[in-house]
């Protein structure tokens, strides 16, 4: 398996990548909350549960940005979207103004490759391996308050929880989800 870094006019030119990043997105649409498909932006705020909207809204502004594959047999197994120098955001109480941030907008892993690793191979990746050019010294990111997988693979990378927002996001049967924040100095 490799990882790897692509800028975004990179990953234009790999339409098989951008294809498999699709279908992980479609494949694992509704097991993010609100879903993929309920999101106008990797950044946004404020949440609904809008149905019958589509990931191709998301994914388009997913592609802009930097992003990590995990390559196997010339397929993308895994992927982390991030958002380079994303600023000194309160969200994150970075302390330093000058910090550059990464932000990572969205992480995603083949459901047949889950509990292997890839999404820590990604983490270390963002955290030890980018070029000088968009290597970052604060790293931050956001999920739901019951995302307990990511949220176990953040605490252990010694993530900390900056901000929590309570009931910020519709869950599909009705029940609000607190939005937690977290960062970390690399």
């Amino acid at each position: 398996m490799e990882i790897r870094h692509f800028l975004p006019i990179e990953l234009s030119k790999y339409k098989n990548y951008l294809t498999d990043i699709f279908n992980l997105m479609q494949d694992c649409d509704n097991e993010f909350i609100p879903a993929l498909s309920s999101r106008d932006s990797t950044q946004q705020q404020k949440f609904s549960n809008r149905k019958g909207g589509s990931v191709k809204i998301y994914f388009d502004i997913l592609a802009k940005q930097e992003n990590i594959l995990a390559i196997q047999n010339s397929k993308v197994i895994g992927f982390m979207s991030f958002i380079y120098n994303y600023g000194n955001n309160d969200k994150f109480k970075m302390k330093n103004p000058n910090d550059i941030n990464n932000y990572i907008t969205t992480t995603i892993v083949n459901k047949k490759f889950r509990r292997h690793g890839i999404a820590t191979l990604l983490y270390n990746f963002i955290e030890n391996n980018l070029s000088k050019s968009v290597r970052p010294n604060y790293i931050s990111t956001r999920t739901w308050h019951t995302n307990f997988q990511h949220l176990e693979l953040l605490k252990k990378r010694g993530y900390e929880n900056t901000l929590t927002i309570k009931n910020d996001r519709p869950s599909p049967n009705g029940e609000l989800l607190d939005t937690v924040y977290y960062g970390k100095r690399v």
